[in-house]
């Protein structure tokens, strides 16, 4: 039992993957499992692939997602200032009720730093719709 918990430990990595979606010139990033400090770097270098040259909509899918600490919501931020710094529209999908939302909350994601939430993929690709029309 031991040995498992230990490999457990050694192990717990985020999951990304980047694909598109049903909105034209959006990209999905999907992140599922643990984010922490050891995966901050690989999240953050991966921005220069999620922007093709077309793309003008960035969806983050935490819903997999099962412990985020600090350098997981630096890593949010980073993706928002930089995305809003060149005008591309980003929002996340979080569960309403899970403990990754409590806690973004208590750190004010959403009224301090601006970063839009929704709990479906579809919602989402609404609102980046909704934005294109303004």
């Amino acid at each position: 039992m031991l040995f498992s918990l230990f490999h457990w430990q050694v192990n717990r990595v985020i999951d990304i993957k980047l694909k598109k979606v049903g909105v034209p010139n959006v990209n999905m990033l999907t992140l599922s499992g643990e984010f922490d400090l050891s995966d901050q770097d690989r999240a953050q270098g991966l921005l220069p692939e999620i922007l093709t040259e077309s793309c003008n909509g960035v969806i983050v899918d935490l819903t997999g997602v099962t412990y985020m600490d600090e350098a997981g919501i630096e890593t949010l931020i980073y993706y928002l200032q930089e995305l809003t710094r060149i005008g591309i529209y980003m929002a996340a999908i979080v569960k309403p009720e899970s403990g990754l939302m409590n806690k973004l909350k208590r750190f004010g994601i959403f009224d301090c730093v601006g970063i839009k939430v929704f709990s479906s993929v579809g919602e989402a690709e609404a609102a980046i719709k909704a934005d294109r029309c303004k």
